[in-house]
C-alpha cells in the first residue's frame, strides 16, 4: 500500500489548490497522520472502522489539529466534510477493514461489501459535498479495482475475492468538476483535480 505522500506532492498540492485541510478515510496504522501532522493544515481528520486500531490511535495522535472518528468511511466522510468551510485534500485509503492490523485476511464476514470496498460511496459523497467541486481527491490501491502494470505489481486476488468488478466509477462520479489521471506508482492511484 501507498502513503499519500508517495501519490502526490502534499505540500504542492496543498499550496496550488489553497487547501487547509486533510480527510482521510482508513487510518490504519497512521502513517499518513505522522508525515502530516506538522505541516500547516487548519484540521486533519480521518476514519478508522476497527475499535481497537481507533483507541490506539486516539493515544498516539492526540493533538489540538487532529480529530479522529471510528466508524465506516462513507457515512463518517460526510460528517467529516460537513464540519469544513473549504475544500480539503482528501485521502481515500479504506478498504479491507482491519487487514494488515486487527486480521490477516483481506474479505470478512464482519463488513459489508461496501465497508469493505466503500471507495464508489465516498466518491458519490464528495460529489455532493458544496466544498467537494474544489478539493483535491487521491485514491490509494487502484489495483483493487483495476488490473495495470503497477510498480507494486497486479492483484489477481481481485477476481477471486470479488467477482468481474464494474470501475466504471472511478471516471463517471467525479467528470463534471475533476480532471482524473491515473498513477502506477505502488499499487496504483487516481489523482482528481478541480477543473480549471
Amino acid at each position: 500500500m501507498a502513503q499519500l505522500f508517495q501519490l502526490v506532492d502534499i505540500v504542492a498540492t496543498v499550496n496550488k489548490f489553497n487547501l487547509n485541510y486533510l480527510v482521510e478515510t482508513g487510518t490504519g496504522g497512521g502513517e499518513t497522520l505522522s508525515h502530516v501532522k506538522n505541516l500547516d493544515f487548519k484540521l486533519i481528520q480521518s476514519c478508522e472502522i476497527e475499535p481497537t486500531q481507533y483507541e490506539k490511535l486516539k493515544q498516539t495522535f492526540n493533538q489540538h489539529n487532529i480529530k479522529l472518528w471510528n466508524g465506516d468511511s462513507t457515512s463518517t466522510l460526510k460528517s467529516m466534510l460537513d464540519v469544513l468551510d473549504g475544500p480539503a485534500l482528501i485521502y481515500l485509503d479504506a478498504h479491507f477493514p482491519g487487514a494488515g492490523y486487527v486480521r490477516t485476511e483481506f474479505k470478512s464476514d464482519l463488513y459489508t461489501i461496501d465497508e469493505t470496498l466503500p471507495l464508489e460511496k465516498e466518491l458519490k459523497v464528495i460529489s455532493k459535498w458544496e466544498h467537494g467541486k474544489d478539493s483535491v481527491i487521491v485514491v490509494d490501491d487502484l489495483r483493487i479495482y483495476k488490473s495495470g502494470n503497477y510498480e507494486g505489481g497486479d492483484w489477481p486476488e481481485r477476481e477471486q475475492l470479488f467477482g468481474n468488478l464494474d470501475y466504471s466509477f472511478l471516471y463517471n462520479t467525479l467528470n463534471q468538476t475533476h480532471e482524473a489521471t491515473e498513477t502506477l506508482a505502488h499499487q496504483g492511484g487516481m489523482i482528481y483535480t478541480p477543473k480549471q
